[in-house]
């Protein structure tokens, strides 16, 4: 037979074929093994941390429960929301809950109105204080449509747990779709007792994360959505509707991230001095951004975009987080390009054994 003239496999006496269907070498599949695999130096204490303590050594946070009725309309329902300053809440039937209503919902409708805005809103009185964001819900089709927002909680899973339950279920539930959760009682299995969100948990965890050696970029998920800077507000919006993601990246023409775009941004559509929906989604992202950044930093300043390089252990990044007020950070390169986005809920998705890297959206290239 005709020798084969290809390289010889180390430790191997005969040329290596590759098998039918098989497209990399045995090293370049043990290469490709070991990148995906996460250091678990600090994970495994984190893991018992979650398995030794219940959902019921959670602090109890001094906020009063926010309950959304079955009955409201939207407008009703994102008010109680940012009145309450949470994201979301339950949506309940009798004190049984049957979904949740989430902020994020409301980008739907801000998409309708900036879509299309030619219904005349009702008139209401100039000194009312009531948001023009509310104003011009009352002219949307589904405003008192029945079962409005009863039919928009149902699609958001509500996740009650006993208080004994171990409090890693928990994190599961808080890392795979769910911003809050609730605990119910012995004497009442059904109704919500009080509800625990990812930022409880994650304070709680704290002194966990300190230990935490791990490289962001084996933990955070990739690729990430992003806007540009002149690109108008509607279109992140959009994005965030459609895809169902709670934040997104804005770069400049080069490429690097400068802003950031989240829920919380929706809040001043419904708080004073109101956003005008119709002008403001028609406005370039960085202007609006910026308008927000200015009247919100009497009362607390932060830093504009929270971000962290691949290399960056997590548990300096948490600590920057922490000192933020942030749960989210955006991982960069050296050319301050975005790469991921790491969430500290990822972390409670990797410890339940759900390590594969996730995408949001599924594409990274800039929208």
């Amino acid at each position: 037979f005709k020798q084969i003239n290809r390289p010889l496999q180390p430790g191997v006496g005969l040329p290596w074929v590759r098998p039918r269907g098989v497209h990399s070498t045995p090293a370049e599949m043990a290469a490709a093994k070991a990148k995906v695999e996460i250091p678990m130096k600090g994970l495994e204490e984190l893991e018992k941390f979650l398995k030794a303590h219940t959902v019921d050594d959670v602090p109890a946070s001094d906020h009063k429960i926010s309950m959304i009725s079955e009955t409201m309309n939207p407008g009703e329902a994102f008010q109680v929301l940012v009145d309450n300053h949470v994201r979301a809440a339950p949506c309940v039937r009798d004190g049984v809950p049957i979904g949740t209503v989430d902020l994020l919902d409301a980008c739907l409708y801000l998409v309708d109105i900036g879509v299309s805005t030619s219904a005349a809103p009702p008139p209401v009185d100039p000194e009312s204080e009531v948001s023009k964001i509310a104003i011009l819900l009352r002219a949307h089709p589904e405003w008192n449509a029945p079962n409005q927002v009863l039919d928009m909680a149902k699609k958001r899973n509500f996740k009650l747990f006993q208080a004994k339950t171990p409090l890693i279920d928990c994190a599961h539930a808080l890392s795979h779709g769910n911003h809050i959760v609730g605990v119910a009682t012995e004497e009442e299995p059904t109704k919500v007792h009080r509800i625990i969100s990812q930022a409880q948990l994650i304070k709680f965890c704290a002194s966990q994360f300190a230990n935490l050696k791990v490289p962001v970029d084996k933990l955070m998920t990739s690729p990430v959505l992003s806007v540009k800077c002149t690109d108008k507000v509607l279109k992140a919006f959009k994005i965030m509707a459609t895809k169902r993601i709670s934040a997104m990246s804005v770069v400049d023409d080069a490429g690097e991230i400068v802003h950031n775009v989240s829920t919380s941004d929706i809040k001043s559509f419904f708080t004073p001095p109101f956003e005008d929906a119709a002008t403001a989604l028609q406005e370039p992202m960085e202007e609006f951004l910026i308008r927000l950044r200015a009247r919100g930093a009497s009362a607390k300043t932060r830093i504009p975009v929270s971000t962290c390089l691949k290399g960056e252990e997590l548990s300096s990044v948490v600590a920057k987080l922490n000192r933020a007020g942030y749960h989210h950070a955006w991982v960069v390169g050296t050319d301050r390009k975005p790469v991921g986005v790491l969430s500290l809920t990822d972390v409670f998705s990797h410890i339940y054994g759900k390590g594969q890297k996730k995408s949001r959206g599924g594409f990274c290239e800039v929208q």
